[in-house]
């Protein structure tokens, strides 16, 4: 059996930075693809909403999950992430962490992604907080 979850936004960052300075990188980026004709559309929290009911719908399904995205890097590892928490459940945040670095050593998993699913699934920040202790012990204090 196969089963597809399509999701439909880019590779950028959400508008809802608190960081004043991020922000403002934000909108600086935004503005210099409309200048290109591009409209980035960042991931909201639907998308990982999406990603979690997707999950749950395959617990338990006999086979790989395949997570792909045009680069490979943050939306696929992101979404991937999200599924290990969902299946993992809450305090095994830095374990799903760790297997997906195993799996995909150069996975920097979208931030914006990894926080709405952490609210949505409860984590009280913990999955969100998993990236950086994570790839910093797997890169060796480099950051994504």
């Amino acid at each position: 059996m196969r089963r597809v979850l399509e999701l439909h936004f880019d590779d950028t960052d959400s508008p809802e930075c608190t960081d004043a300075i991020e922000a403002a990188r934000i909108r600086l980026r935004q503005r210099e693809a409309a200048a290109m004709g591009l409209r980035l559309t960042p991931p909201a929290p639907q998308d990982a909403r999406r990603i979690i009911e997707f999950a749950e719908s395959i617990r338990g399904m006999d086979g790989d999950l395949l997570c792909t995205c045009l680069g490979g890097v943050s939306r696929s590892t992101a979404a991937a992430l999200i599924c290990l928490a969902t299946w993992s459940g809450p305090g095994r945040e830095d374990e799903c962490m760790k297997q997906l670095l195993a799996i995909r050593p150069c996975a920097a998993a979208h931030r914006d992604l990894i926080r709405f699913a952490d609210e949505l699934l409860n984590r009280g920040g913990r999955l969100s907080s998993a990236i950086e202790r994570c790839w910093n012990a797997h890169q060796g204090g480099r950051t994504p």
